[in-house]
């Protein structure tokens, strides 16, 4: 699936593996600048499944290091 953006040079056409490859935060200003964009959903799910990803991690992390002090 593939979707085009307005730019300054005119329009660009960008891939999902393009907003796979963006950073949350260019995610985040991309959504906000293309509010009625048909690829939003999408944008939106990526961060959201990224974000979880960051989160459990972080969990593992700091269950790993608790687990690492009782010993």
């Amino acid at each position: 699936m593939s979707m085009y953006k307005t730019s300054e040079e005119g329009l660009r056409k960008i891939d999902q593996d393009t907003f796979r490859r963006m950073s949350l935060k260019e995610l985040e200003s991309w959504a906000r600048s293309n509010p009625c964009n048909e690829n939003l959903l999408f944008v939106v799910e990526e961060t959201n499944q990224r974000l979880k990803k960051m989160y459990s991690s972080s969990l593992e992390e700091k269950a790993e290091s608790a687990d690492e002090n009782l010993k």
